[in-house]
């Protein structure tokens, strides 16, 4: 079951206090994917939201298209580590090279099999860097369009 927050009303609503409210919509409903696409979310929020998911079966989360930047990009990934998620997506955040350099110094923690990272920023080397972080460990990644001088598939 996927949960979608249909207004930035209900966003703020949910990441109201500590992000009890949505930790507890989650344990209700028992849901397997949460959708906070195109949500005009900081990298703060994905923060409060990420550690709201620790101990909760969440198997996939959607950032795409939001404000997910350096400096929160890093600790966001290190609150991945006490959850579930296996899949993730950060497309379309505007993510450059030191985006990369944050995300390959947390991926090791973290449970992430599928990451999606298209349409951002990277360039060539922070496009390579993480192609070769999740060569490493086994993670599916895409880097569709960030333009980089290879092409990943």
């Amino acid at each position: 079951m996927t949960i979608y927050f249909p207004s930035d009303h209900t966003i703020k609503h949910v990441l109201a206090g500590d992000g009890e409210a949505l930790a507890y919509a989650i344990r209700e409903k028992n849901y397997a994917e949460i959708n906070f696409a195109h949500k005009k979310l900081e990298g703060s929020a994905a923060v409060k939201i990420v550690r709201a998911l620790r101990n909760l079966r969440v198997n996939s989360l959607n950032f795409a298209a939001n404000f997910l930047s350096t400096p929160h990009l890093g600790e966001m990934f290190k609150h991945i580590a006490d959850t579930s998620i296996e899949k993730l997506s950060i497309a379309q955040n505007g993510i450059g090279p030191s985006g990369a350099v944050d995300i390959v110094e947390n991926l090791g923690t973290t449970p992430i099999r599928i990451l999606n990272v298209s349409y951002n920023e990277l360039g060539a080397e922070g496009s390579n860097m993480l192609f070769n972080a999740c060569q490493a460990r086994n993670i599916e990644v895409d880097l569709r369009h960030n333009r980089s001088l290879h092409r990943y598939s």
